[in-house]
């Protein structure tokens, strides 16, 4: 998926309205910086326990009397 992107920014431009001939290195390193900012930001969350935020991380979790019924 982020070779897909490179690629569209890089190369898109009118298709795609990007700028031409992609973005400059510096707004590069802005959005990697914030795209690895959520893996570490994840990482820290994990270390939150459950007597803090009972519900935090949990989809669709079903109870026992919703199952009995």
């Amino acid at each position: 998926m982020a070779f897909a992107q490179v690629i569209i920014i890089e190369f898109g431009s009118t298709a795609m309205k990007v700028s031409e001939g992609g973005i400059h290195g510096y707004h590069w390193l802005i959005a990697v910086i914030l795209g690895f900012s959520v893996w570490v930001v994840g990482f820290f969350f994990r270390f939150i326990p459950e007597t803090i935020c009972p519900t935090f991380g949990k989809q669709n979790a079903k109870t026992d009397d919703e199952d009995a019924a």
